[in-house]
């Protein structure tokens, strides 16, 4: 995508496309795609703001203007003098605000579907987010509750992590964090099993990113909601966590079941848990983070140097469907290794290895890697695996379970991150980043 505009700052608080100069025209193609009062995040002298296209006019023209959405917006155009010109970019557009909303890719030109025959369906919002740089990328699979209070191994958590330098990503690596120092045996419904304040992961999460020194970036994507909305809600339960029962659905995860109804058959049931209201160890661990400059994803400039974002590794599966990567396959095909972890079940190599090899390399190549990263990826996390207790090296058998499902989900949350500074993800959200994203690899579906 272009960024090469400029806007002259008028005498109201408006922005009006007549006002901006784009020699390439990329620009402006993006704002006129925006349907009436959608809203579109918008970099202003180097500054990050949201702005919503004014309603059409009753005889059903287009506006070609845009108002202040947010706080941001409004200091930023404050601060611009009249008549100035300043640089001017898209940073993204948000969500479908009404039934007729056409969604627009920066990387892919794409046009009605009437027009252009081998655009099958737009499922995905793409995300303008590519980012330059030196830059750290950690996949963090988050016990919500600490894991179980029966069972000592499941009290852990995996991060899976790579470093981009000079554009190319270098090798796969994993950490296993044990969160049975802080057991907490008389845990309440309330209160996480272990590490409820989240000590152990945060300092996990540091070690990491210090030893890495000096990048220009580092994101940490996190398959946990992060936020929501203030509704008013009690305090959650352990078995919200789970889905059993209480809690309200985001406007991301709202979002997310709307491009889930328009999936190919197969697609559209996979789940899709309430993420509000978020639970106390992932508060706590989000405390922690923006005390060292980290911010979420949608509450800071994108130039920002620490970043959290929020994915799931169901959505991630979920987006290799929906992308027509695998027409044939269906959810639980690309699941094997969380079904049968379930039953911690003793696998030969070659089945044991067969239960992630093909999610993660789909995963890989929905987030852009080529054939030689993907296979040096595979390679290292096989050897992982066979190093770690997951595996008996003298019988040749690994071991399905929780440590297992952990290291693999951390692996796809870390997808999510390199799609997302590489420009190749994609975002399901609302109109209020308060209350969540949902980000995953992948952009469109191709027939």
């Amino acid at each position: 995508m272009s960024n090469s505009a400029q806007l002259m700052r008028s005498e109201d608080h408006s922005i009006w496309m007549k006002h901006i100069k784009d020699e390439v025209g990329e620009v402006l193609k993006l704002l006129e795609a925006t349907n009436a009062e959608q809203d579109v995040v918008l970099r202003l002298d180097g500054r990050e703001g949201t702005w919503t296209r004014f309603k059409s006019h009753p005889n059903g023209t287009k506006s070609t203007g845009f108002k202040c959405k947010d706080i941001n917006a409004r200091k930023i155009w404050d601060d611009i003098k009249v008549n100035s010109v300043v640089a001017f970019e898209v940073v993204r557009i948000i969500g479908d605000n009404t039934e007729t909303s056409t969604e627009v890719s920066a990387a892919t030109e794409v046009k009605s579907e009437k027009a252009t025959t081998n655009i099958h369906q737009i499922l995905l919002e793409p995300l303008l987010s590519h980012m330059p740089g030196k830059i750290l990328c950690l996949g963090v699979d988050v016990a919500w509750w600490g894991g179980s209070k029966k069972t000592k191994k499941s009290r852990a958590e995996a991060i899976a992590f790579s470093l981009r330098h000079e554009g190319k990503w270098g090798k796969l690596e994993i950490s296993l964090v044990d969160l049975n120092p802080l057991f907490e045996q008389k845990a309440d419904e309330f209160t996480p099993n272990a590490d409820p304040n989240a000590v152990i992961l945060f300092e996990a999460l540091k070690r990491i990113i210090d030893r890495f020194g000096a990048v220009d970036r580092v994101v940490v994507a996190v398959d946990v909601p992060v936020l929501a909305v203030d509704r008013g809600l009690p305090a959650p339960k352990k078995a919200n966590a789970k889905g059993e029962k209480g809690g309200v659905y985001r406007q991301c995860d709202e979002a997310w079941m709307k491009s889930r109804a328009k999936a190919p058959a197969g697609w559209t049931g996979v789940n899709v848990l309430p993420g509000a209201p978020t639970v106390p160890r992932c508060e706590e661990l989000l405390k922690k983070l923006r005390a060292i400059d980290f911010e979420v994803f949608g509450l800071c400039d994108t130039a920002h140097k620490f970043q959290i974002i929020e994915c799931f590794p169901n959505e991630i599966v979920w987006s290799i469907g929906a992308s027509g990567l695998d027409p044939g396959l269906r959810p639980d095909s690309l699941q094997q290794y969380k079904r049968l972890g379930k039953k911690f079940l003793p696998l030969s190599a070659d089945l044991f290895h067969a239960t992630w090899e093909g999610t993660l390399k789909r995963a890989m190549s929905l987030a852009g890697c080529d054939d030689s990263l993907i296979s040096d990826w595979t390679l290292s996390f096989k050897t992982w695996l066979e190093n770690s207790t997951c595996f008996d090296k003298e019988a040749g058998i690994g071991f399905t379970g929780k440590a297992f499902d952990d290291a693999v989900e951390s692996v796809l949350s870390l997808t999510a991150a390199m799609a997302f500074v590489d420009g190749k993800a994609h975002i399901h959200s609302g109109t209020d980043p308060e209350d969540g994203h949902i980000i995953g690899p992948g952009q469109v579906k191709v027939s």
